[in-house]
């Protein structure tokens, strides 16, 4: 358990944050394409699900009440249908509408994405992106006047949809100089902030190379390092946090390159959103007066869990953050891990099962339990005690105890969680499989002619199984086998 990072996330609730920036919605349907429309050549989708969420500035804002801050969004959307959906999700999130100007002259911004199967088809989008008018640009304004001093945070979302106006921002600066606030900037373009000298920017990479000018590069990290004085001057930042996903996090101060934190591997993440829960906690951290250290690596997590959830614009809640932080083992008791199980179910992930000794940990395991993720969205792993493995293998057996087995497992991206089992009259995880009702259950090697104790609870559960073969011959009977032989041989020369 990391206490310190805990106690700095359970003080988000007592921050109140203003944010500024574009209302979107994202909608996301759902269907099934096995015929071409008859009066063109196009596909023919059979609709089975529809689901519409806060987007743009609004998922930040979603994201920031998540992990218990007070939101006060200031924003504009239009007078027509989908702002009666628009202050329905908002109400649904916890956030409070009375900041939003309404303009009768504009229509809501919705990004609608149709797919099949895992396939994105196509994207409409639709609403007004061109700059506000004078009235209602006015009325922003005025009600970011009347929050600016009871806030602890001011968080600028823009997504370059017409919110963040000069006049706008000009007002930002008059009231920075009256009432100096931490002011984070997460934008498409930073350098028009740069006379607001924000205390942090979070470009990612993209958005880096057009701030620089440069090229794509293969080594992104090194490349990176040497971009703090163009940065800086082209956005007047203080803290430039720059994103680079699987590559980790550089950060600078001014113009100095100060370190480069790596981020945990996710298989096929859902990255929409990934951002906006980064800058959410990233925030909120700083103002609860964490380290940078600490508050990129509470960000991090953030931004961990949003892109681990089935939802397409994912929000990361405070009790993801403690769930993540209150357990640094991946070993979980049955009635633990049945409790997460169901969280993870409910979100609609695909749970897989597989189990083994685990005794001596080679590629050829280390190949089969990635191959065995990747069926799935989450892995868990069953693993015989030490008693079991006695039982079937031998006295000798086995070599690393339990808790060092359970210590290598838990060292591997592609293992979730770790269970164990065996028992004196049943030596097989049928009984997991019982209680955690996966969707898919791995075996490795052919059990094409095999018994296989585990096929009827399997087959009374609807439960997929998947045959994955073994790999490069390994075995951690082989391996034994090998050392024994090794010693053998050097005894002989020895005498």
């Amino acid at each position: 358990m990391n206490k310190e990072l805990l106690n700095i996330a359970r003080k988000f609730s007592r921050k109140r944050i203003l944010l500024i920036g574009d209302f979107m919605i994202d909608t996301y349907i759902h269907g099934n394409c096995q015929r071409i429309a008859p009066e063109a050549s196009v596909p023919v989708i059979d609709v089975n699900q529809k689901h519409s969420c806060l987007g743009g500035a609004a998922n930040v804002a979603a994201n920031l009440s998540a992990l218990g801050a007070k939101v006060m969004f200031c924003t504009v959307i239009g007078k027509d249908d989908a702002s009666i959906e628009a202050k329905q999700l908002l109400n649904a999130s916890g956030i409070d509408g009375n900041y939003i100007v309404s303009d009768i002259e504009r229509k809501t911004i919705i990004k609608t994405r149709i797919s099949s199967e895992s396939q994105l088809i196509v994207r409409f989008d639709e609403g007004t992106e061109s700059h506000i008018y004078t009235e209602t640009e006015q009325g922003l304004i005025e009600q970011i006047e009347k929050i600016y001093p009871s806030c602890d945070a001011v968080l600028i979302s823009d997504y370059n949809k017409g919110v963040l106006t000069e006049k706008v921002i000009n007002s930002l600066q008059e009231l920075q100089k009256i009432h100096a606030k931490v002011l984070a900037v997460d934008a498409k373009s930073y350098e028009k902030y740069r006379a607001l000298k924000p205390h942090f920017i979070k470009p990612n990479y993209q958005e880096a190379l057009k701030i620089t000018g440069e090229q794509y590069a293969l080594n992104r990290i090194e490349q990176v390092k040497s971009w703090g004085e163009i940065i800086a001057t082209q956005t007047g930042a203080e803290h430039i946090v720059l994103t680079m996903d699987k590559d980790g996090i550089a950060h600078f101060n001014h113009s100095t390159f100060v370190s480069h934190y790596e981020v945990e591997k996710v298989i096929a993440p859902q990255v929409s959103g990934a951002g906006d829960s980064f800058i959410s906690a990233f925030l909120l951290a700083v103002l609860s007066k964490a380290k940078m250290k600490e508050a990129v690596e509470l960000a991090v997590h953030a931004a961990h869990a949003a892109i681990q959830k089935r939802e397409k614009t994912a929000i990361c809640a405070l009790e993801d953050i403690e769930e993540k932080l209150m357990s640094t083992s991946k070993y979980l008791s049955l009635a633990q891990l049945k409790k997460q199980i169901e969280k993870q179910k409910q979100e609609g992930k695909q749970i897989v099962f597989t189990n083994g000794c685990f005794d001596i940990l080679h590629c050829g395991h280390v190949k089969y339990l990635a191959k065995a993720k990747a069926k799935g969205d989450i892995l868990i792993v069953g693993i015989n005690t030490d008693e079991s493995i006695k039982r079937l293998k031998g006295a000798s057996r086995p070599i690393n105890n339990l808790r060092e087995r359970i210590e290598v497992l838990n060292g591997l991206a592609s293992v979730d969680y770790i269970v164990t089992f065996g028992k004196k009259n049943d030596d097989t995880p049928i009984q997991l499989i019982k209680a955690l009702k996966p969707h898919v259950f791995v075996k490795g090697g052919d059990y094409t002619y095999k018994y296989m104790p585990e096929k009827v609870i399997i087959d009374q559960i609807g439960c997929r199984l998947e045959l994955i073969p073994f790999i490069d011959n390994k075995s951690t009977s082989g391996t034994i086998k090998r050392i024994q032989d090794n010693i053998i041989k050097t005894q002989v020369y020895a005498s």
